[in-house]
């Protein structure tokens, strides 16, 4: 069935279920650059928090083979493992000082959100914007969190700067930056690729084979980025997000931090929105002509980056001299 089919006959199914205990809804929610995803949400007479359950995967369970009351049967049971876990009460959400040490800021594109900033607090910074988030993440979702509106802001009697007044202390403290080589960085998703890889393959591995093979990956992973290396004469970069890679573009506002990578390199530095979660830096003196790394970022975000996490097509400069960054 398509995929519209496909929501409406798990809404039924789950409806049937549940019968006049809960509302079952479908709703559209808007993500990040434009993006809607179709969501389900129960809701039981007894309880006043539940999470939203995204459809677009498991529709992909479907498609791929799942037999769909399988399906259905696992959106029940993701449902009634959260009602447990989160307790089902959103009481203390409407006290701001049990909720400000877990408020977040992260960067989205202010073009591309139009829709969603005439909703939410903000503040703008350059082509982007500063927009903040309460962080409930846990075991059973993961990296959750709620985007705060202008209606918590009214709910909790502060404005978009108490807001940032506390995202400046919980977000570096809370979510540290990491800067790393690119190297590094392909060295790391070479071995996750490999691991894949051979985690795929365990039932037909013997234990020892799996050993040498598991040995054998650093050393590997290290031959083929020093191959690409050697092919490509590579630029010096580096890789700046957060130690969950999480949101961590995010991390070049974190105070002195640009001024002190530029000190420490001794250059003025040219940074290239990867994605919402990470910022690729070069140093300028290697950087070559600015059309050329905007050109490139274009080219990544058409082809490389989901639509939901692109961050922008621009380019930045950060002036160690007036310690400023600027769109380039």
């Amino acid at each position: 069935m398509e995929f519209i089919q496909f929501t409406k006959a798990v809404r039924k199914r789950i409806k049937d279920y549940y019968g006049d205990e809960a509302e079952v809804k479908l709703t559209p929610v808007r993500k990040n650059n434009g993006v809607v995803l179709n969501g389900l949400v129960i809701m039981e007479k007894q309880h006043h928090i539940t999470p939203t359950i995204y459809l677009e995967g498991f529709y992909e369970e479907y498609k791929g083979g799942r037999n769909f009351i399988e399906v259905v049967l696992k959106i029940i049971q993701l449902y009634e493992r959260s009602r447990i876990e989160q307790g089902g009460s959103m009481d203390f959400f409407k006290d701001y000082e049990q909720v400000r040490k877990k408020i977040y800021y992260k960067l989205i594109n202010a073009g591309k959100n139009k829709e969603l900033l005439e909703e939410a607090p903000y503040i703008p910074y350059l082509d982007l914007a500063i927009v903040f988030y309460y962080d409930c993440s846990n075991e059973l979702f993961g990296n959750a969190a709620i985007l705060i509106k202008n209606s918590h802001l009214k709910m909790w009697n502060v404005d978009v700067y108490e807001l940032y007044k506390e995202a400046v202390i919980n977000t570096p403290k809370n979510n540290p930056y990491e800067i790393k080589t690119m190297e590094e960085v392909m060295k790391e998703i070479l071995i996750e690729s490999m691991k894949e890889e051979f985690s795929k393959g365990m039932e037909k591995e013997s234990r020892e084979e799996e050993f040498l093979s598991a040995e054998g990956m650093d050393e590997l992973a290290k031959q083929l980025i020093g191959q690409t290396e050697k092919a490509d004469n590579q630029t010096p970069m580096y890789v700046l997000s957060n130690t969950e890679r999480i949101h961590g573009a995010a991390c070049i506002l974190y105070g002195h931090l640009l001024e002190d990578i530029s000190k420490k390199i001794n250059d003025n530095l040219y940074i290239l929105p990867s994605s919402v979660h990470e910022m690729i830096i070069i140093p300028a003196s290697f950087a070559g002509k600015t059309s050329d790394l905007k050109l490139m970022v274009e080219e990544i975000n058409e082809t490389q980056v989901e639509e939901e996490e692109v961050l922008s097509n621009s380019v930045y400069f950060f002036n160690r001299s007036t310690k400023k960054l600027e769109m380039a």
